[in-house]
């Protein structure tokens, strides 16, 4: 309470001291990601920066295990694996739905365009936080290779405005972490000095506005994301003038598709989920995605067979932008019931391994959410 009396009730996070032993108690994680990111100047043994952006998407998404409200004690175990891709190879088999190769193939040939980083328009990447801890390292980590491999001229970063969900990151959390939490005083030894490094570079990022954080309230509100352009204009605005947003764990997931008992292996039942996300998309009267571009596979121009609900590189533009709608993409493991965008296949996988299988917090999702094939 010496907190409360001295700098009152409004900056006070009940979470805060679980935040910070669990950054303590997840090294072995934090030496992975930090070394892996440290070896990025060298990528002598990667066959390409795909590798690389598919391990660093990966690890942002199972860096989520890492959940206070799961893990209460704190600790954070990796599996024995000492490098950062063997443990995400490890974790594939636990991929229900994986977009992130196709992910890779639209934001590369969206950089030959005039979103490119090289041309005089700014490529924004929002990523919308969920926990502090290890899984805000991670997204730092993805941040900082998107810069720097020019994928992305800017990140901005969307934390809950007040203390949430024990785990979920505030702005104070980010900060913290800079100034504390990745300093040889709080984590000694030689995962400190790295630790310390890369605060420093990653404090510089924000001082250039490369790195932003920008706060809202709409992230703790009692609605899902359809009603974002109705309680919040301008944060609708701004994601949609992004060129890609992530969504970062469950929550957002369920808000994302309304929190229903949608079917997880039918195809129209995961266009009406993702229907109000189709951030730019060019909608008709009727209230109906108007899209006219046709999905092309890479093997063949043939898009008569395209599945319904598939990713589309959309480009149609809308109003006075020169921009493409965003890609959209969640990451999630999955903590409560509901999903769609599985195959029937996998579906059947889940479910004879477990009924539960969409609680326990062991399956994930790397999904593109718009711009999705309507047909």
């Amino acid at each position: 309470m010496d907190h409360v009396f001295h700098h009152g009730l409004l900056s006070f996070d009940p979470f805060a001291a679980k935040k910070h032993s669990g950054l303590k108690g997840s090294v072995a994680l934090l030496e992975q990601l930090l070394r892996f990111l440290s070896l990025l100047e060298d990528t002598c043994g990667y066959t390409s920066d795909e590798e690389i952006f598919e391990t660093l998407f990966q690890a942002a998404l199972w860096a989520n295990e890492f959940d206070l409200s799961l893990h209460a004690q704190g600790e954070h175990h990796v599996g024995g694996t000492s490098d950062l891709p063997t443990h995400i190879r490890r974790m594939l088999d636990c991929m229900v739905v994986n977009d992130t190769h196709e992910l890779w193939r639209f934001w590369i040939n969206r950089m030959k365009g005039p979103s490119s980083v090289s041309s005089k328009q700014e490529h924004i990447t929002s990523i919308v936080l969920d926990n502090a801890g290890p899984e805000l390292v991670a997204d730092l980590c993805l941040a900082e290779f998107l810069i720097r491999s020019q994928l992305t001229s800017k990140v901005v970063f969307y934390p809950k405005c007040i203390p949430w969900f024990v785990s979920d990151v505030t702005a104070a959390d980010i900060d913290w972490l800079l100034k504390i939490g990745l300093s040889t005083e709080f984590l000694p030894g030689p995962i400190g000095v790295l630790a310390h490094t890369w605060a420093g570079k990653w404090t510089e990022r924000f001082e250039s506005g490369e790195f932003i954080v920008r706060n809202s309230t709409f992230w703790t509100l009692p609605c899902d994301f359809s009603e974002l352009a109705a309680n919040e204009r301008t944060l609708c605005d701004a994601l949609t003038q992004s060129d890609v947003v992530v969504f970062k764990g469950d929550l957002n997931y369920r808000k994302l598709v309304g929190d229903r008992s949608w079917i997880p292996d039918n195809p129209q039942h995961k266009l009406n989920a993702f229907r109000a996300m189709q951030l730019g998309r060019t909608v008709s009267s009727d209230g109906l995605i108007d899209c006219k571009c046709t999905p092309v596979s890479e093997s063949t121009s043939d898009s008569r067979k395209h599945p319904l609900g598939a990713p589309v590189d959309c480009r149609c533009h809308t109003g006075d932008s020169p921009s493409s709608p965003p890609l959209v993409i969640a990451l999630r493991v999955a903590k409560a019931d509901v999903a769609v965008g599985l195959s029937p296949e996998m579906l059947r996988k889940v479910t004879t391994e477990s009924s539960d299988w969409w609680t326990l917090g062991r399956y994930g999702l790397v999904q593109l959410v718009s711009p999705l094939y309507f047909g």
